[in-house]
């Protein structure tokens, strides 16, 4: 999608004369417009300015000339430029105030050294390693998780995923991870999930009182504005990652989501010598590197952007002796999976049918489309009988031409569908033909 120059900070800047430049697409450098940049500014009705952006580059305003950018990161110098200052153009969320784009931070930008402490105490529970993102997944790091790592982190500069158990098997949270790419309306699931934890109950004393009380419970846009969601429950102090993983479960069950479409964090249970590290969660605040978008924490009720000192008033749940002892007594189910071995009806289709059906799903593959259009072509695949073996081949080199980098999440819906054909019900050439018409319609407009 093109970058749009707002009409109003064009407005405010246009008498002032020349004040925008050249960024590079879906980056922060200005020296793709030249190396003196910030000598020769540009209108915003500049020619190539309009160019560069319609071929989705970005934008950056140029300070000095009689402009004067003011980056504020204290909620106390907010209302004193509020009341203070005359009336001006501000870019104004939880994250900084300042006139840009999506792009790291390049500075605390809206988190100081107490949302870094904060950071830290709440999520990070093992430091002598991490995970950072790299282009093409995450890459473990055998270094201490430092507070210097941590600033990095919240500035943009590196993405981090800190391991969630301890050497103890301890764990601080527990994460539910609604992904778009396994849900079709994941806000839907996080408030359902919400529902479950602020739900009154009647206990022993007859007051009533929420399942998880809310200072515990934080929601995250992950991507923000996707809807890509991490939902948190905070403990205090940390427990054992058995009763955590029971208490995810318990919550799964109460809202009717299903496990493999909403992924508990913790997986395991303990630390074993065969699995030493466990699994890692994205820390908060954190910039995207593939999708280059933040991490936002939201209000549960409406999904606004909540002030970025939310770190300040949260407090962790805890548990009596009777309570974890109960969660720690729980069996595990287990759930024995069926072999993908399709029926002998299931067919795979020949490489030229195959060929015919990647080329189609390519062509409307785009983003904000294709967790359903994948949905919607497993529901055509198993109404016209076609094997899972074909199906898995066709998205994998979708996947692969398209660039998507969700290759795992793709392939683990084949699954799910596969194995569920007998009780879930998907849409098939109906909702394929929505799409495309979708799609078609938009680029028109």
């Amino acid at each position: 999608m093109a970058v749009e120059i707002p009409r109003q900070l064009a407005a405010k800047l246009d008498p002032l004369g020349p004040h925008f430049c050249l960024v590079e697409a879906r980056g922060k450098s200005p020296e793709v417009g030249g190396k003196e940049w910030q000598k020769r500014p540009i209108n915003a009705d500049d020619p190539k300015l309009l160019q560069w952006l319609s071929g989705e580059g970005n934008y950056g305003v140029v300070g000095g000339f009689d402009l004067v950018i003011v980056d504020i990161d204290l909620d106390e110098l907010k209302t004193i430029v509020k009341e203070r200052l005359p009336p001006t153009f501000t870019s104004a969320n939880i994250l900084t105030v300042k006139v840009g784009t999506n792009t790291p931070r390049g500075g605390d930008a809206g988190h100081g050294g107490e949302t870094v402490r904060l950071l830290g105490d709440l999520f990070v529970n093992r430091r002598d390693c991490f995970c950072v993102q790299l282009k093409h997944g995450y890459s473990k790091v055998d270094e201490p998780l430092t507070g210097d790592v941590l600033r990095r982190h919240v500035q943009g500069e590196i993405t981090v995923g800190s391991y969630q158990l301890n050497k103890d098997s301890c764990v601080k949270w527990l994460c539910f991870d609604c992904d778009p790419e396994k849900l079709t309306e994941p806000k839907a699931t996080v408030s359902k999930l919400i529902n479950v934890m602020f739900d009154e109950q009647q206990e022993a004393d007859g007051v009533k009182r929420p399942r998880i009380w809310l200072k515990a419970v934080l929601v995250e846009a992950s991507r923000y504005p996707d809807q890509s969601y991490h939902v948190w429950i905070l403990f205090e102090p940390e427990v054992h990652a058995k009763a955590a993983q029971w208490l995810g479960i318990r919550i799964l069950e109460l809202a009717g989501l299903n496990p493999k479409q909403v992924e508990v964090f913790p997986k395991q249970t303990e630390l074993t010598a065969d699995r030493p590290f466990g699994n890692f969660v994205k820390l908060p605040f954190g910039f995207h590197q593939i999708e280059r978008k933040w991490s936002v924490f939201l209000n549960p009720e409406t999904f606004e952007p909540l002030p970025s000192d939310t770190l300040n008033h949260v407090q962790g749940i805890s548990f009596t002796e009777a309570d974890l002892t109960r969660m720690m007594g729980f069996q595990k189910k287990t759930h024995v999976q069926a072999s993908l071995l399709s029926p002998e009806k299931f067919k795979a289709l020949s490489e030229r049918e195959e060929e015919r059906a990647v080329q189609f799903l390519c062509k409307y593959w785009k983003e904000g489309y294709r967790n359903d259009l994948e949905m919607y072509f497993l529901g055509f695949c198993l109404k016209k009988g076609v094997a899972v073996e074909s199906a898995k081949r066709m998205i994998e080199e979708v996947v692969l031409r398209t660039g998507d980098n969700e290759r795992a999440a793709r392939l683990a819906l084949i699954e799910y569908h596969y194995q569920n054909r007998l009780t879930t019900r998907l849409r098939g050439l109906s909702g394929i033909r929505e799409i495309v018409q979708e799609i078609k319609s938009h680029d028109i407009q």
